[in-house]
């Protein structure tokens, strides 16, 4: 009697079928994980940013503004300048801001009723501002939602 020696092509194939599917659920599971995390960290930038609109307002007794472009899924910061309703950028800081990959707004609405603009944070010198609600959402379908 023979002995047999190695692997038929069955189970080599039964076997590759099988890291196949495994690498596929880790794959899915990894996008999601990346997913999540690109929109937390993003949320969290936007809510930094609030931050420090909020205080440089109040140091440097200026108004601060934070504009959503929902069309680009970005957002910028701006201070008053000397003219009278105009804004410029900060020379000292980053200004401009892309959202990740994958992540966009999904709303920007005004929170108080006599608030006018819908897409822009107003920050003031006295320490009150014009909030949004901002719902950002994933490629997934997680949201994020900052008020």
């Amino acid at each position: 009697m023979r002995r047999r020696v190695g692997f038929t092509l069955i189970e080599i194939m039964l076997v590759m079928l099988i890291l196949s599917l495994l690498t596929g659920v880790a794959m899915t599971r990894m996008k999601a994980a990346f997913d999540d995390a690109a929109l937390s960290t993003d949320a969290q930038r936007i809510e930094k940013l609030i931050q420090v609109a909020r205080k440089r307002a109040r140091l440097e007794n200026k108004i601060y503004r934070i504009s959503i472009d929902q069309n680009n899924s970005s957002y910028t910061m701006e201070h008053a300048a000397a003219a009278e309703g105009t804004f410029k950028h900060p020379s000292d800081i980053d200004y401009e801001y892309t959202l990740s990959v994958g992540v966009t707004f999904a709303e920007v609405r005004a929170i108080r009723a006599n608030q006018t603009q819908h897409e822009s944070i107003y920050a003031y010198p006295d320490g009150q501002y014009d909030p949004l609600a901002i719902t950002l959402i994933n490629s997934a379908g997680d949201t994020r939602i900052i008020d």
